[in-house]
C-alpha cells in the first residue's frame, strides 16, 4: 500500500494501481504503447521509457525490485532496474532535457493521485 497526503487529506493505493497509473503515465508522454514498454528491445525510445518507469517506481513510490522488474508478464533483471533508475536518479541533475521530462510526468501522475 501507498500513502499519498495532500492538503490534509490521505489517500492510500496499492501497488497494482500504482504501477499501471506510471506505465500508462509514461507511455503516454512518451508516445508509445505498453507492449512496446514491455520489449526487451535496445531501442533509445524504448530504453528511455523503461528507465523513466523504473524511476518512478522505485524512487517516488518505493516499490520492489521484483515487482519494477515484471511489466505486464515481461521479466526483466532486478539488476536492470536498479541500474537505470539510480542512472536517471544521478543524470537528472545535469540533463536539462531529462529533468524537464521527470517533471512533465511528475505533474501527470499528481493529477492522478488527486483525481483518484
Amino acid at each position: 500500500m501507498i500513502n499519498y497526503k495532500k492538503d490534509g487529506i490521505e489517500k492510500t493505493f496499492t501497488e497494482e494501481q500504482v504501477i499501471d497509473w506510471v506505465k500508462a503515465t509514461v507511455c503516454d508522454y512518451i508516445d508509445i504503447s505498453i507492449s512496446v514498454l514491455r520489449d526487451h528491445s535496445r531501442q533509445e525510445k524504448s530504453t528511455y521509457a523503461r528507465k523513466l518507469y523504473w524511476y518512478f517506481l522505485r524512487c517516488k513510490y518505493g516499490i520492489p525490485n521484483q515487482m519494477c522488474a515484471n511489466i505486464g508478464g515481461s521479466v526483466f533483471e532486478d539488476s536492470a532496474v536498479i541500474i537505470q533508475s539510480e542512472i536517471v536518479l544521478m543524470q537528472k541533475h545535469y540533463n536539462k532535457d531529462l529533468r524537464y521530462d521527470l517533471n512533465k510526468i511528475e505533474e501527470k501522475l499528481t493529477k492522478l493521485e488527486e483525481l483518484a
